[in-house]
């Protein structure tokens, strides 16, 4: 079956604990955390959700001021 739309790129990163997988939807962001050695775990979030995640990131990480 061919999608009536392209696919959003999927981001991913990796640790030495896991990967993380980003994925940007109509509805807002899909997550996927694969952790080694356990089960993985998947989320969306609504846009508002995901902005709100950058927001409280940025307050605990750091804004980078550029």
């Amino acid at each position: 079956m061919t999608p009536s739309h392209p696919l959003p790129p999927l981001t991913s990163f990796w640790t030495p604990g896991g990967r993380l997988h980003v994925c940007p939807t109509q509805e807002g962001v899909y997550l996927s955390v694969d952790r080694y050695g356990a089960g993985s775990q998947e989320l969306t979030l609504s846009r508002e959700q995901a902005l709100d995640l950058l927001r409280l990131l940025r307050e605990e990480v750091g804004a980078d001021d550029r």
